[in-house]
Parts: structure tokens; C-alpha cells; sequence
């Protein structure tokens, strides 16, 4: 198992997470397993996502995807992600 540990400031949250849900067939696409969503206790646009894939591949992969990056950029997304790949031992 691999997960992504992403964080990124958006401009608004509401918004960032329609489109985060609305976006199912690229993570359906990309090999998602599952996600969780946190947010900054004091700021709601700081977020950090959680995401679960099968490879670290897959994983990686999403994130160089363009399709993904214009998403997020649509969505709100107003800083660079620090994106942390993880694998399960």
C-alpha cells in the first residue's frame, strides 16, 4: 500500500471540496483506494489530504498527471502542493 500525503492552501474550501468530490473518475482512474480530508484547526483553506493508492506508482503517477493539475487548479488550489509519498512496510 501507498499513500500521499498532500497540503496546499485553497481559496475556498467549500469549493475546493465539490470539486475534490466531483473529481471521482480521476481517482477512480488513477487507482485511489481511499482518502481523508483534513483541514487547519484555525484555517479551513489549509489543507491536507490523505490519499491511498495500491503502488507507489500509481501514486506518483497521479501527481505528474496534467489533467490532475488542471483540477486542482481549477478548484481553488493557490499554492504549490508539498506532496509526501509514503510506502507501507
Amino acid at each position: 500500500m501507498a499513500t500521499a500525503i498532500v497540503r496546499h492552501r485553497v481559496s475556498n474550501y467549500t469549493e475546493w471540496r465539490a470539486a475534490f468530490d466531483g473529481a471521482l473518475h480521476l481517482h477512480q482512474t488513477a487507482g485511489v483506494t481511499g482518502s481523508q480530508i483534513f483541514t487547519s484547526s484555525n484555517d479551513e483553506n489549509d489543507v491536507t489530504a490523505v490519499i491511498e493508492f495500491q503502488t507507489i506508482d500509481q501514486a506518483k503517477a497521479h501527481f505528474a498527471n496534467a489533467e490532475l493539475k488542471a483540477a486542482m487548479q481549477q478548484a481553488g488550489v493557490v499554492s504549490k502542493p508539498e506532496i509526501q509519498f509514503l510506502e507501507a512496510r
